[in-house]
């Protein structure tokens, strides 16, 4: 009886393990959501190491046919070399007053809430800094409406210094994961106590 019993209570515990790992879990969510506030989402820019991540994001410019104006296209940096090979009329300078247009172009591509391939929900630029021949440029190219993932770097007309990135989620996704979660630790320490009582 005694050994029944002592099985029995390692029910319990092992409800209450699984309680703690999800109080930390929670905690790690809730932590990824105070980090998530603000209105520019950009107090967590992360710097860039030697390797730039795959999905950076990065303006370029090409040309339009018979002197039209030209293209905005926003390009993850594992796709840039075979864009510009395809584009070699290329450009990652902004011109001088045409910000909004662009700005208007990259708009159209937006196509959330589509569950498409290339689903875009934000998708713009903005140059922070110019000077003659160089800008500091910080691009979104964000695919959902709870996720970010922003840029910044130095340009040429030629040339790309990536400096930093931000790709986080943001606070609707702790409040999609919290309730479940919460609903986990509920019906295993519920399971746990009606096992005791049974075998009791």
């Amino acid at each position: 009886m005694q050994q029944t019993t002592r099985a029995a209570w390692k029910i319990p515990l092992i409800a209450l393990i699984t309680i703690l790992v999800s109080a930390a879990a929670i905690w790690c969510t809730l932590s990824d959501k105070q980090d998530s506030l603000g209105n520019s989402l950009l107090g967590n820019e992360q710097p860039i190491g030697k390797r730039v991540p795959d999905k950076f994001p990065v303006l370029v410019l090409t040309p339009g046919a018979n002197g039209a104006a030209g293209s905005a296209h926003m390009v993850y940096y594992d796709r840039l070399a075979a864009f510009l090979k395809n584009n070699p009329m290329h450009s990652f300078l902004v011109p001088d007053g045409a910000d909004d247009a662009l700005n208007q172009q990259l708009k159209a591509t937006i196509n959330w809430p589509n569950r498409a391939n290339e689903r875009v929900y934000s998708c713009k630029f903005v140059v922070r800094h110019r000077e003659l021949g160089k800008q500091i440029i910080h691009t979104d190219y964000s695919w959902d409406d709870d996720a970010v993932n922003e840029g910044t770097y130095v340009a040429t007309a030629t040339e790309i210094t990536p400096l930093s990135q931000t790709r986080q989620r943001a606070q609707t996704f702790t409040f999609m994961v919290f309730p479940l979660v919460v609903v986990i630790v509920i019906a295993v320490f519920v399971f746990a106590m009606r096992a005791v009582a049974l075998r009791q």
